[in-house]
Parts: structure tokens; C-alpha cells; sequence
């Protein structure tokens, strides 16, 4: 489920900490194409900062 929506651009990774890493590289891969992709958050100039969302 978290995969679709940081997929989707419908949210972004925030925390990952042990022992919740299995996914965490499909993850960023995820997060990746949906910002190079310009899809959802990401399609907003300075909406997501590294503190979170605007």
C-alpha cells in the first residue's frame, strides 16, 4: 500500500528505522520515478521540504 502512494506521488518516504527496512530501497525507487515524474506532491514548487509538506 505505502509503495502505491509514494508511486502515485501521493505522499513521500519520512522515517524508516530498523527493523522496518526491507523495503525502504523499492521504496526510494518508488518516491524517485514519481518525482521525476512530476506526479502529485511533486507537481508543486516547494510544497515538500525536507521538514515535511507546506
Amino acid at each position: 500500500m505505502q509503495d502505491i502512494l509514494i508511486r502515485e506521488g501521493l505522499a513521500r518516504i519520512a522515517y524508516i528505522a530498523p527493523p522496518s527496512t526491507k523495503y525502504h530501497q523499492q521504496l526510494q525507487e518508488s518516491q524517485k520515478q514519481a518525482k521525476k515524474a512530476n506526479l502529485g506532491i511533486w507537481s508543486i514548487e516547494g510544497y515538500v521540504t525536507e521538514k515535511g509538506f507546506q
